[in-house]
C-alpha cells in the first residue's frame, strides 16, 4: 500500500509507526491544494492527533528447565488424556425463593 500524501518508510511501502509519528497534517495539505479544497468542503473539522506517552519496551527471558518441563506436562494432558465437556440444565426456583427467604433474615443474630 502506497500513500501519496506522505514518505513511507517501510519494507515494500509498508506504513510503520514512525511513518505515522512523523506524519504532519499541515505539510499534507499544503502539497495537495486541490485535494484540501474538496477535503474542506466536504469533511467537519478537523481533529488533532494523539500522542503517544510512555516508552514500549520487551524484555525476553529464557524459560528455567522447571518451566519447560511444566509447559511440556500441560500440552501432554491437554493433547493425549481424554476430554468431553458436558452440559445439563437445573431448575433454580426453589434455589432463588431459598435466597429471597435467607436475605429477608437480619445480618446478626440477636442483633436487635
Amino acid at each position: 500500500m502506497t500513500c501519496p500524501r506522505y514518505q513511507v518508510l517501510g519494507d515494500n511501502g509498508r506504513i510503520i509507526k514512525k511513518d505515522i509519528e512523523n506524519y504532519k497534517p499541515s505539510e499534507a495539505a499544503k502539497s495537495t491544494p486541490e485535494a484540501a479544497k474538496t477535503e474542506k468542503a466536504t469533511s467537519s473539522p478537523a481533529v488533532s492527533m494523539a500522542i503517544p506517552a510512555g516508552e514500549e519496551g520487551v524484555e525476553e527471558t529464557k524459560n528455567s528447565n522447571m518451566r519447560k518441563a511444566i509447559a511440556k506436562a500441560l500440552g501432554n494432558s491437554k493433547f493425549t488424556a481424554p476430554h468431553f465437556y458436558l452440559t445439563i440444565e437445573v431448575d433454580m426456583d426453589n434455589a432463588i425463593a431459598s435466597r429471597a427467604q435467607i436475605n429477608t433474615l437480619p445480618r446478626y443474630k440477636g442483633v436487635f
